[in-house]
């Protein structure tokens, strides 16, 4: 099931320029929650260096 679900979002990824790649690249997207917090974590499918980490609050 988790491969199915990687996959599909390895599909529906979004594109972001990496500066080490040097080029547009699809995006991995991790989003990890702490209580009300949520981080969301952009890393390039290429080269796997971090290209965005987003913090916001959530309401629970």
């Amino acid at each position: 099931m988790k491969r199915i679900v990687k996959g599909i979002k390895r599909i529906l990824s979004e594109e972001a320029y990496c500066p080490n790649c040097d080029r547009f690249v699809k995006v991995d997207v991790e989003v990890k929650t702490y209580g009300d917090r949520r981080i969301e974590v952009k890393k390039c499918s290429v080269c796997g260096r971090v290209i965005e980490e987003r913090e916001y609050y959530v309401e629970v």
